[in-house]
């Protein structure tokens, strides 16, 4: 019984010199602390991935133009 005490004692304290060992990685400083991970003000972007003119009321009118009359309901 004794003996079974002491077992008990010793994995208790096991466990909570695990869960210590776990909070201190969760507390650890990330990447963002890192002056060189910060992201910058304003991201470059190339011409050739500029967008071009995008109408979206024609974009809008060009899809209802696709669904049939029986499908569509006015309100």
């Amino acid at each position: 019984m004794i003996l079974r005490g002491i077992i008990f004692s010793g994995l208790v304290v096991v466990a909570l010199l695990l869960s210590v060992g776990v909070s201190q990685t969760q507390q650890s400083r990330g990447p963002v602390a890192r002056p060189g991970a910060v992201m910058p003000e304003v991201i470059p972007v190339p011409a050739a991935a500029q967008p071009e003119h995008f109408d979206a009321d024609a974009a809008t009118n060009a899809y209802l133009a696709e669904i049939p009359a029986s499908a569509r309901v006015l309100l």
